[in-house]
């Protein structure tokens, strides 16, 4: 009798919709958006498949007002920073050596206050369906300096190597370039030409405006000045709140 009713299909698509896009959910994206994909989960007799199909080859998920419209859960800092700077991980069959990183995953995790298979209760953590907040509540004044510490930590510890990641640049030894091309990939939100300009300055050209002091730097492979530099300004890009978007 449930799946007979069409609100059951679209109450499944608003929850897909929530945690893809944005629990925000206007009239337009309810005609749009969720009453086809409701209209497709039926057909196919609720297989979620086609349904989610639909909506992440929609030109709606890729346009610019449906990125970084939410706050990244803790797995989704954690994993997705090892992930995004190709930190590499031991088989899986490897549990002398995998079993001490995934229970670090694990404990920083939980330390975030996202405890894997532990939610605060069987309604699952509050930021997928309190509202009016949501996403928001991943951030508060216990997770956020964590956020800071496990980032600066992968830095620190040369878990992420920067060097590796600069030189994903097509010309890492132009600043400007460099910049761009290392901000693209982490960064779901552009940032804005002073942002940029700041970054530069204070982190690559020792505070002045002289882009030689960089370019000379690369090109002279001078490891202390290069090193300590990326150092400096990975740390500061993820703890961007552009980084903490998804």
């Amino acid at each position: 009798m449930i799946f007979n009713t069409t609100e059951a299909a679209r109450f499944i698509c608003r929850k897909l919709y929530k945690w893809f896009v944005y629990y925000n959910i206007d009239d337009t994206t309810e005609t749009d958006i969720i009453i086809p994909m409701a209209d497709i989960l039926i057909a196919s007799n609720y297989e979620i498949k086609p349904a989610l199909s639909l909506l992440l080859k929609s030109e709606h998920f890729y346009d610019a007002g449906s990125r970084a419209c939410y706050i990244k859960n803790l797995f989704d800092i954690i994993v997705g920073a090892l992930r995004e700077f190709n930190v590499s991980f031991p088989p899986y069959t490897d549990y002398t050596a995998g079993y001490p990183l995934f229970y670090s995953i694990y404990q920083n995790a939980a330390e975030m206050q996202q405890q894997l298979f532990q939610p605060p209760d069987v309604s699952g953590w509050p930021s997928y369906y309190q509202e009016p907040m949501h996403y928001e509540l991943w951030v508060n004044s216990n997770s956020l300096p964590k956020r800071a510490d496990f980032t600066d930590a992968l830095v620190n510890d040369a878990i992420i190597d920067v060097r590796a990641f600069a030189n994903f640049s097509v010309n890492p030894a132009d600043p400007d370039q460099l910049i761009n091309d290392v901000t693209a990939l982490p960064l779901r939100y552009p940032l804005s030409d002073n942002s940029k300009s700041y970054i530069k300055t204070n982190f690559l050209l020792n505070n002045t405006t002289d882009d030689t002091i960089w370019t000379n730097a690369w090109n002279s492979n001078n490891n202390a000045v290069i090193n300590t530099s990326l150092q400096n300004m990975f740390k500061f890009l993820m703890n961007l709140p552009e980084y903490h978007l998804c």
